[in-house]
Protein backbone atom coordinates (compact mmCIF):
# COMPACT_ATOMS: atom_id res chain seq x y z
CA UNK A 1 0.00 0.00 0.00
CA UNK A 2 3.22 2.27 -0.19
CA UNK A 3 2.60 3.85 3.70
CA UNK A 4 6.19 4.12 4.25
CA UNK A 5 7.38 7.39 5.36
CA UNK A 6 9.66 7.63 2.30
CA UNK A 7 9.93 9.75 -0.85
CA UNK A 8 11.26 7.62 -3.09
CA UNK A 9 9.86 4.08 -1.61
CA UNK A 10 8.28 3.56 -5.09
CA UNK A 11 11.28 4.34 -7.29
CA UNK A 12 13.65 1.73 -5.58
CA UNK A 13 10.99 -1.04 -5.71
CA UNK A 14 10.61 -0.05 -9.37
CA UNK A 15 14.11 -0.20 -10.45
CA UNK A 16 15.40 -3.19 -8.05
CA UNK A 17 12.21 -5.57 -7.50
CA UNK A 18 12.16 -7.93 -10.17
CA UNK A 19 8.40 -9.90 -9.58
CA UNK A 20 8.44 -13.52 -10.41
CA UNK A 21 4.72 -15.34 -10.58
CA UNK A 22 5.72 -18.69 -10.49
CA UNK A 23 5.49 -21.41 -7.42
CA UNK A 24 8.69 -22.46 -5.56
CA UNK A 25 10.08 -25.80 -7.02
CA UNK A 26 13.01 -26.36 -4.85
CA UNK A 27 15.41 -24.86 -2.25
CA UNK A 28 19.00 -25.62 -2.16
CA UNK A 29 21.80 -23.89 0.22
CA UNK A 30 22.07 -20.75 -1.87
CA UNK A 31 19.32 -20.41 -4.32
CA UNK A 32 15.41 -21.00 -5.31
CA UNK A 33 14.06 -23.19 -8.15
CA UNK A 34 10.72 -22.08 -9.44
CA UNK A 35 8.41 -23.83 -11.74
CA UNK A 36 8.34 -22.41 -14.95
CA UNK A 37 4.42 -24.89 -15.65
CA UNK A 38 2.94 -22.66 -12.01
CA UNK A 39 2.80 -19.40 -14.54
CA UNK A 40 0.17 -20.92 -16.95
CA UNK A 41 3.11 -21.92 -19.61
CA UNK A 42 3.00 -24.50 -21.68
CA UNK A 43 6.15 -25.95 -19.23
CA UNK A 44 8.55 -25.86 -22.61
CA UNK A 45 10.64 -23.26 -20.47
CA UNK A 46 13.58 -24.38 -18.03
CA UNK A 47 13.03 -24.10 -14.58
CA UNK A 48 14.67 -20.60 -13.34
CA UNK A 49 16.86 -20.72 -10.77
CA UNK A 50 17.84 -17.38 -8.70
CA UNK A 51 20.60 -16.72 -6.44
CA UNK A 52 19.65 -15.65 -2.65
CA UNK A 53 20.86 -14.49 0.53
CA UNK A 54 17.80 -14.29 2.68
CA UNK A 55 14.22 -15.96 1.98
CA UNK A 56 11.41 -14.29 3.72
CA UNK A 57 8.26 -16.53 4.46
CA UNK A 58 5.45 -14.38 3.90
CA UNK A 59 3.11 -17.21 5.06
CA UNK A 60 -0.13 -14.91 6.21
CA UNK A 61 -1.51 -14.74 9.73
CA UNK A 62 -3.59 -16.92 11.75
CA UNK A 63 -5.24 -16.08 14.93
CA UNK A 64 -4.68 -19.64 16.51
CA UNK A 65 -1.32 -20.92 18.33
CA UNK A 66 -0.03 -23.83 17.20
CA UNK A 67 2.70 -23.65 19.73
CA UNK A 68 0.47 -24.73 22.89
CA UNK A 69 -2.72 -26.97 23.28
CA UNK A 70 -6.10 -24.94 23.48
CA UNK A 71 -5.88 -24.78 27.76
CA UNK A 72 -2.42 -23.63 27.96
CA UNK A 73 -2.94 -21.17 25.24
CA UNK A 74 -6.50 -20.02 26.70
CA UNK A 75 -4.74 -19.67 29.79
CA UNK A 76 -2.10 -17.63 28.46
CA UNK A 77 -4.08 -14.78 27.11
CA UNK A 78 -4.11 -16.20 23.49
CA UNK A 79 -7.28 -17.03 20.88
CA UNK A 80 -8.35 -20.43 21.11
CA UNK A 81 -11.80 -21.64 19.15
CA UNK A 82 -13.96 -20.80 21.71
CA UNK A 83 -15.34 -24.78 21.68
CA UNK A 84 -11.91 -25.67 23.22
CA UNK A 85 -11.77 -22.23 25.89
CA UNK A 86 -11.88 -23.69 29.56
CA UNK A 87 -15.32 -22.71 30.68
CA UNK A 88 -14.05 -21.64 33.81
CA UNK A 89 -11.69 -19.39 32.29
CA UNK A 90 -14.24 -18.09 30.21
CA UNK A 91 -16.32 -17.46 32.71
CA UNK A 92 -14.15 -15.25 34.89
CA UNK A 93 -12.99 -13.23 31.75
CA UNK A 94 -16.68 -12.44 30.39
CA UNK A 95 -17.55 -11.24 34.18
CA UNK A 96 -14.93 -9.03 33.82
CA UNK A 97 -15.35 -8.18 30.29
CA UNK A 98 -19.22 -7.57 31.05
CA UNK A 99 -18.27 -4.89 34.18
CA UNK A 100 -15.92 -3.18 32.12
CA UNK A 101 -18.47 -2.31 29.17
CA UNK A 102 -20.34 0.53 30.79
CA UNK A 103 -16.81 1.87 32.25
CA UNK A 104 -16.09 2.24 28.36
CA UNK A 105 -19.37 3.31 27.49
CA UNK A 106 -19.01 6.27 30.22
CA UNK A 107 -15.59 7.08 28.40
CA UNK A 108 -16.61 7.01 25.05
CA UNK A 109 -20.49 7.73 24.68
CA UNK A 110 -20.44 7.55 21.01
CA UNK A 111 -19.66 4.06 21.13
CA UNK A 112 -22.99 3.24 22.42
CA UNK A 113 -25.01 4.39 18.88
CA UNK A 114 -22.71 1.86 16.38
CA UNK A 115 -23.81 2.12 12.26
CA UNK A 116 -26.24 -0.82 11.62
CA UNK A 117 -24.12 -3.98 10.52
CA UNK A 118 -24.86 -7.74 10.51
CA UNK A 119 -23.61 -8.99 13.93
CA UNK A 120 -21.47 -12.18 13.65
CA UNK A 121 -21.00 -14.58 15.84
CA UNK A 122 -17.18 -15.17 17.09
CA UNK A 123 -15.78 -18.57 16.98
CA UNK A 124 -12.35 -17.74 19.03
CA UNK A 125 -12.25 -16.45 22.14
CA UNK A 126 -10.75 -12.55 22.14
CA UNK A 127 -6.54 -12.26 22.61
CA UNK A 128 -6.48 -11.31 26.38
CA UNK A 129 -2.85 -10.02 26.65
CA UNK A 130 -1.43 -6.81 28.54
CA UNK A 131 -0.68 -4.29 26.28
CA UNK A 132 -1.31 -6.32 23.58
CA UNK A 133 1.56 -8.73 24.27
CA UNK A 134 1.58 -10.05 27.82
CA UNK A 135 -0.48 -12.87 29.82
CA UNK A 136 -2.01 -10.56 32.53
CA UNK A 137 -1.63 -13.74 34.85
CA UNK A 138 2.25 -14.61 34.41
CA UNK A 139 3.86 -12.84 37.35
CA UNK A 140 7.53 -14.48 36.23
CA UNK A 141 7.74 -12.05 33.08
CA UNK A 142 9.13 -14.56 31.61
CA UNK A 143 6.74 -14.73 27.81
CA UNK A 144 5.57 -11.92 25.81
CA UNK A 145 3.50 -12.50 22.20
CA UNK A 146 4.13 -10.18 19.33
CA UNK A 147 2.34 -8.86 16.51
CA UNK A 148 -0.72 -10.43 18.01
CA UNK A 149 -2.85 -7.10 16.70
CA UNK A 150 -3.96 -6.05 12.88
CA UNK A 151 -2.81 -2.25 12.94
CA UNK A 152 -2.41 0.08 10.10
CA UNK A 153 1.23 0.40 10.25
CA UNK A 154 3.13 -2.57 11.58
CA UNK A 155 6.70 -0.87 11.57
CA UNK A 156 5.89 1.88 14.10
CA UNK A 157 4.18 -1.07 16.30
CA UNK A 158 6.84 -3.15 15.98
CA UNK A 159 9.37 -0.89 17.03
CA UNK A 160 7.30 0.17 20.26
CA UNK A 161 6.53 -3.65 21.34
CA UNK A 162 10.06 -4.79 20.83
CA UNK A 163 11.55 -2.52 23.47
CA UNK A 164 8.64 -2.76 25.94
CA UNK A 165 8.80 -6.54 25.47
CA UNK A 166 12.76 -5.85 26.63
CA UNK A 167 12.24 -3.90 29.29
CA UNK A 168 9.09 -6.42 30.85
CA UNK A 169 11.48 -9.78 30.04
CA UNK A 170 14.31 -7.75 31.84
CA UNK A 171 12.43 -6.24 34.84
CA UNK A 172 12.89 -2.66 34.09
CA UNK A 173 9.27 -1.91 34.15
CA UNK A 174 8.73 -0.81 37.58
CA UNK A 175 5.44 0.22 37.68
CA UNK A 176 3.74 -2.83 36.51
CA UNK A 177 0.41 -3.19 38.15
CA UNK A 178 -0.94 -6.42 40.31
CA UNK A 179 -2.75 -9.21 38.34
CA UNK A 180 -6.28 -7.91 38.98
CA UNK A 181 -5.62 -4.34 37.80
CA UNK A 182 -3.94 -6.16 34.46
CA UNK A 183 -6.52 -8.10 34.05
CA UNK A 184 -9.04 -5.31 34.27
CA UNK A 185 -7.29 -3.19 32.28
CA UNK A 186 -7.46 -6.03 29.19
CA UNK A 187 -10.96 -7.04 30.08
CA UNK A 188 -11.29 -3.10 29.25
CA UNK A 189 -9.21 -2.89 26.29
CA UNK A 190 -11.40 -6.09 24.65
CA UNK A 191 -14.69 -4.09 25.83
CA UNK A 192 -13.64 -0.67 24.02
CA UNK A 193 -12.44 -3.15 21.16
CA UNK A 194 -15.78 -4.51 20.56
CA UNK A 195 -17.46 -1.33 20.61
CA UNK A 196 -15.07 0.23 18.55
CA UNK A 197 -14.38 -1.89 15.42
CA UNK A 198 -17.34 -3.86 16.25
CA UNK A 199 -17.31 -7.71 14.63
CA UNK A 200 -13.46 -6.85 13.53
CA UNK A 201 -12.85 -6.44 17.22
CA UNK A 202 -13.97 -9.52 19.10
CA UNK A 203 -11.12 -10.65 18.83
CA UNK A 204 -9.41 -8.19 20.92
CA UNK A 205 -6.72 -7.19 18.63
CA UNK A 206 -7.94 -5.16 16.40
CA UNK A 207 -6.07 -1.64 16.37
CA UNK A 208 -6.10 -0.40 12.52
CA UNK A 209 -6.66 3.11 13.44
CA UNK A 210 -5.02 3.49 16.84
CA UNK A 211 -1.19 2.66 15.67
CA UNK A 212 -0.11 6.01 16.92
CA UNK A 213 -1.68 5.97 20.47
CA UNK A 214 -0.89 2.44 21.04
CA UNK A 215 2.68 3.24 20.49
CA UNK A 216 2.42 6.29 22.77
CA UNK A 217 1.45 4.36 25.41
CA UNK A 218 4.29 1.96 25.58
CA UNK A 219 6.84 4.82 25.09
CA UNK A 220 4.50 6.43 28.37
CA UNK A 221 4.60 3.44 30.02
CA UNK A 222 8.71 3.23 29.67
CA UNK A 223 8.95 6.99 30.60
CA UNK A 224 10.31 7.82 27.23
CA UNK A 225 9.47 11.01 25.61
CA UNK A 226 12.49 11.69 22.81
CA UNK A 227 9.53 11.31 20.28
CA UNK A 228 7.75 13.95 21.07
CA UNK A 229 9.08 16.82 20.68
CA UNK A 230 6.72 19.13 19.37
CA UNK A 231 5.19 20.45 21.57
CA UNK A 232 1.56 20.48 22.82
CA UNK A 233 -0.16 21.73 19.65
CA UNK A 234 2.56 20.25 17.34
CA UNK A 235 1.92 16.24 19.16
CA UNK A 236 -1.56 16.77 18.68
CA UNK A 237 -1.66 18.02 15.02
CA UNK A 238 1.53 17.02 13.59
CA UNK A 239 1.84 14.16 10.82
CA UNK A 240 3.98 11.08 12.57
CA UNK A 241 7.11 9.93 11.05
CA UNK A 242 9.50 7.35 11.31
CA UNK A 243 12.50 9.55 12.14
CA UNK A 244 10.47 10.86 15.45
CA UNK A 245 11.30 7.80 17.00
CA UNK A 246 15.32 8.12 15.96
CA UNK A 247 16.33 8.53 19.29
CA UNK A 248 14.21 5.92 21.69
CA UNK A 249 16.73 3.51 21.29
CA UNK A 250 19.34 5.90 22.95
CA UNK A 251 16.73 7.29 25.10
CA UNK A 252 16.40 3.45 26.38
CA UNK A 253 19.71 2.66 27.02
CA UNK A 254 20.81 6.07 28.71
CA UNK A 255 17.48 5.96 31.37
CA UNK A 256 18.79 2.17 32.60
CA UNK A 257 22.76 2.64 32.21
CA UNK A 258 23.24 0.06 29.48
Amino acid sequence: SSVANHPDVLSTIAKNVHVHRRNISHLSEDSITLDPRSDGSSGAEKPLTIPVDVLVYCTGWSAKSALFPAHEAGGMGLSVPLKDADPQTQAHWQQLEKAADPLILAQFPMLKYPPAYRKLEPRETPFRLYKAMAPPADDTHSIVFLGKMVVGNNFRTAEAQALWAVAYLHGRIRDLPTRVQREQEVAETVAWDRRRYLNKGELGSWFYYDVVDYADMLYEHLGLSSHRQKGLVGDLMEPCFAADLGAIGDEYKQKHRI
